[in-house]
């Protein structure tokens, strides 16, 4: 409870809070009294309270480098193998992907324009603009990154690797496919697709992931103060692990006795090649199988092979 009560005073940043709760992951939450466990169970609220209102300094990475792209709003070049960086504060950004479209649109209701330049394969958008919106139409590309602080950020149809560092908002994933690296604080996370890779934190928020089909590597979800509800794709090949602290965990698949570490329970999908570790402070987990839905990308039924 002091540790959240520093970070709702701002006496200590997000980043050290986060540090400081997770060395409550050695608990034995067996062990851990009822009182500790019903305060874990309010992180949320007083999470969101701490981001509530509050305007996170923005930091431009890199300053403004690269070739400006004139009239972006009319139009640019951005290949399949490119890469789409964008910085904003203050605003809704809402990115589109649109696989006939053969240029990218970046159109800004802020208090300034948004500014574009370009850097080798690299397109970097900045924008600022208290309540102003920031809507962005990609070609397919390679990469996407998104920073922002005091707005939401809605993804639709992005079939690419993605970062995106979200401050103060919320973020929407609709219909994406490709590897996700999310860090949310204040908000809530949603993604729905078939998502291949994930690595996501989430402080003061909860957290859902529809169709996740991993078959390979190490994956992560972390969420502090909120519920997380995973629909994992019965085409995975995937060992999940997951500890909860101030919550409970429910799934549709049956608990996997195969020796693991105490206060960790494990779930099982296919042969369990690829690993997904699940780490939740106050709040709920909920693991269900997700029912394959027709492919956005064949538009049409599921092919063969």
């Amino acid at each position: 409870m002091q540790v959240l009560r520093m970070l709702a005073e701002h006496k200590i940043s997000a980043e050290q809070a986060e540090r400081l709760l997770a060395s409550l992951g050695h608990a034995d939450r067996k062990r851990m009294p009822a009182d500790a466990q019903q305060a874990i169970g309010k992180l949320g609220d007083i999470i969101g309270r701490a981001f509530a209102g509050r305007r996170e300094r923005h930091e431009e990475a890199g300053g403004a480098e690269g070739e400006r792209v004139p009239e972006p709003e009319e139009g640019f070049a951005l290949g399949a193998g490119d890469s789409l960086v964008v910085r904003a504060r203050g605003a809704n950004v809402h990115i589109v992907q649109r696989n006939d479209a053969d240029v990218a649109t970046v159109r800004s209701s802020g208090e300034r324009p948004a500014a574009v330049r370009r850097s080798g394969t690299t397109c970097t958008v900045r924008a600022s603009g208290r309540e102003g919106n920031l809507d962005i139409v990609v070609p397919p590309i390679r990469y996407l990154e998104v920073k922002l602080s005091g707005g939401n950020a809605r993804l639709a149809g992005v079939a690419a690797d993605v970062r995106i560092s979200l401050r103060g908002g919320e973020l929407k994933a609709d219909g994406c496919t490709g590897h996700f690296d999310v860090k949310c604080m204040g908000g809530n996370a949603e993604l729905t697709g078939l998502i291949s890779g994930i690595d996501l934190k989430c402080m003061g928020g909860s957290v859902t992931v529809g169709a996740l089909r991993v078959t390979e590597g190490k994956h992560a979800v972390k969420a502090m103060g909120g519920r997380v509800d995973l629909a994992l794709s019965p085409r995975s090949s995937v060992t999940v692990r997951t500890k909860v602290l101030g919550g409970a965990v429910t799934s549709d698949v049956p608990p996997y006795d195969g020796g693991a570490k105490r206060g960790v329970d494990e779930y099982r999908i296919g042969d369990g090649v690829a690993v997904l570790d699940v780490k939740a402070m106050g709040g709920d987990v909920h693991i269900g199988l997700a029912r394959e839905e027709l492919s956005a990308t064949t538009g049409g039924e599921p092919q063969e092979g």
